[in-house]
C-alpha cells in the first residue's frame, strides 16, 4: 500500500494539535482549570473531528460531553459504584450517539464519562460539574484553533502550486517534444528521472487535492477557496496524471522504434504534428494559469491551437502496411490520447480562469 503522503492539510492538522496542546497547558494555569491533561487529551481528541468541519461540529461536540456527563452521574448516582457505573454507560452513550447519528463524537462523550466516573468526589454533581467544564474548556480551545485555522487565506497559495505544477508539466513536455521531433532516442532516455519526478509530484497534489475537497465538502469555502475551485484544482491533477501517463508511454516507446528504424517517414510526420499540437496547447495552459486569480485580459482563454483535438491530424500522412510492429501502434494511440488529454486539460483551465476572472470581478464590484 502506498504510505500517505504529508501534505499541506496534514501540516496543518499537526500544527494545530500543537497549539492546543500549548493553549491547554496554558489554561490549566488559571485556578478554576487545574486539570490540564483532561483539558489537553480533549482539545486533542476534538482536533481530528472538528478538522474538515467548523461551528456546527464543535455545538455537537459540546452536546456529547454534556450526555457522556449526565449518563456516568446518573448512573453513579443510582448504583452508588463508579466502577460498576462505567460499563453500562459506555453502553448508554454509544446507543445515545448512534440514534443521534453522532457516532463521530462517541469517543468524546465516552471520555467524559469516564472523566466524570472515574474516582468521584464527595459531592457527585459538583465534582462532575467541574470536570464537565475542564472538558468544555479543552473543546474550547479546539474550536478556536480550528476558527484562527480557517482564517489563513491559502487560495493563492493552491493556485500557485497549481500553476508551478503545470510549469514543470509543461517544462518536461517540452523536452519530449523536442526529443522526439529530433529522432533523439538517447535524449529521451535521460528524461525518464524527470518524469518520475513529476509523477511524485502530481501524486503529491492529488492527495492534496483530496483533502481540500473533504474539508470544503460541508463549509463549500474556506480560506478563499470555494468548493468549486478545489474541485476545478482536482481535475486539472487527475487529467496531467493522464497526459503524464501518455507522455511516459511516447518516452517507453519512442527510443527502440527511433534505434530499429520502424517508423516511416509518413508516420512520423504525423506523429510530430500531433506532438507540435499538444506542445502549443500546453504553451496556451501556461498563458492561461498566468492568469489564475487575476482578472482575464481579454479573448476567450482557448489554448487549443492547430486542427481540432479530434480532427484528421492522426490520420494524416500514415501508411497503411500489412502489419504493423505492436509498438509503433502502441506509440500512436498514445500520442492521439496524449492529444486529447492535453486539449482536456487546457478546457479545465480555461475554466478555472473563467471562474477566477468572475470571482475578481465581483469582489471588485
Amino acid at each position: 500500500m502506498r504510505p500517505k503522503r504529508i501534505t499541506l492539510a496534514a501540516r496543518y492538522l499537526i500544527a494545530k494539535a500543537g497549539v492546543v496542546a500549548l493553549l491547554s497547558l496554558a489554561v490549566s494555569r488559571i485556578p478554576a482549570f487545574d486539570e490540564p491533561i483532561t483539558i489537553a487529551f480533549t482539545a486533542i481528541l476534538c482536533i481530528p473531528s472538528a478538522f474538515y468541519r467548523g461551528l456546527k461540529t464543535g455545538i455537537k461536540n459540546i452536546y456529547a460531553t454534556v450526555i457522556g456527563a449526565l449518563v456516568g452521574t446518573i448512573l453513579i448516582v443510582t448504583l452508588d459504584n463508579d466502577f460498576l457505573a462505567i460499563p453500562p454507560g459506555i453502553m448508554i452513550v454509544c446507543l445515545a450517539c448512534y440514534v443521534l447519528n453522532w457516532l463521530d463524537h462517541f469517543p468524546l462523550a465516552a471520555f467524559t464519562l469516564l472523566v466524570v466516573s472515574y474516582y468521584p468526589e464527595e459531592s457527585i454533581w459538583a465534582s462532575s460539574l467541574d470536570r464537565t467544564v475542564q472538558v468544555g474548556a479543552g473543546i474550547g480551545i479546539a474550536m478556536l484553533v480550528n476558527w484562527a485555522a480557517s482564517r489563513f487565506r491559502y487560495r493563492e497559495l493552491y493556485l500557485g502550486r497549481c500553476r508551478e505544477l503545470l510549469g514543470i508539466a509543461a517544462d518536461c513536455f517540452e523536452r519530449l517534444q523536442r526529443s522526439f521531433i529530433a529522432g533523439d532516442a538517447d535524449g529521451m532516455e535521460r528524461l525518464e528521472a524527470r518524469f518520475h519526478g513529476l509523477f511524485r509530484l502530481i501524486s503529491s497534489a492529488i492527495d492534496e487535492m483530496a483533502d481540500l475537497k473533504k474539508e470544503l465538502r460541508l463549509r463549500k469555502e474556506s480560506g478563499g477557496l470555494s468548493y468549486a475551485a478545489v474541485v476545478s484544482l482536482s481535475r486539472i491533477a487527475d487529467r496531467l496524471a493522464s497526459v503524464a501517463h501518455y507522455s511516459w508511454d511516447v518516452l517507453w516507446f519512442s527510443p527502440r522504434i527511433f534505434r530499429d528504424g520502424l517508423l516511416t517517414a509518413g508516420q512520423k510526420q504525423a506523429l510530430d504534428a500531433e506532438i507540435d499540437a499538444a506542445a502549443a496547447c500546453f504553451r496556451g495552459i501556461l498563458d492561461s494559469c498566468s492568469a489564475l486569480g487575476t482578472p482575464a485580459r481579454g479573448g476567450s482563454g482557448r489554448c487549443l491551437t492547430g486542427p481540432a483535438a479530434d480532427g484528421p491530424v492522426a490520420a494524416a500522412g500514415l501508411d497503411s502496411p500489412g502489419e504493423e510492429d505492436l509498438c509503433v501502434s502502441s506509440l500512436r494511440m498514445s500520442v492521439g490520447h496524449l492529444r486529447r488529454e492535453t486539449a482536456e486539460l487546457a478546457e479545465i483551465v480555461r475554466t478555472l480562469r473563467e471562474e477566477a476572472s468572475a470571482r475578481g470581478a465581483g469582489n471588485s464590484a
